[in-house]
């Protein structure tokens, strides 16, 4: 992947600026729009020359293993939701219920607990 993203950054961070220095909605529209412009190009790379790369390199149990070490453990089961929702905002319901399906629980939970267990609080 090539460095697509140096005078850019300081594009949103200049947005970014302005909308903490004003909280306008023009402000924060330019700097999502600017974020976008950024990230986009970038994270679109990433899915489509590093993560087959990835996934030609990790088996599903070092990949699972990764994940659970990187973005599971030390999170409370709130925390977990809310990510989840953040991660499906926008899919189309097939793509989310496929995401629900296939997401892995958390050891030790239980999907039919009621209630989050002490530990899992926020």
């Amino acid at each position: 992947m090539t460095p697509d993203y140096r005078d850019p950054a300081l594009t949103v961070r200049q947005a970014a600026g302005r909308y903490a220095a004003n909280g306008s909605d023009p402000d924060r529209t330019s700097a999502a729009a600017a974020l976008s412009a950024l990230a986009g190009p970038h994270l679109r790379g990433e899915e489509d020359e590093v993560m087959p790369l990835v996934s030609a390199s990790l088996t599903d149990a070092e990949w699972r293993a990764w994940d659970q070490q990187h973005n599971v453990r030390g999170k409370s089961l709130s925390q977990l939701a809310a990510e989840g929702h953040w991660l499906m905002d926008g899919l189309d319901p097939d793509a989310a219920t496929s995401s629900c399906i296939s997401s892995p629980h958390r050891p030790g939970s239980s999907s039919s607990r009621a209630t989050p267990a002490a530990g899992d609080r926020a």
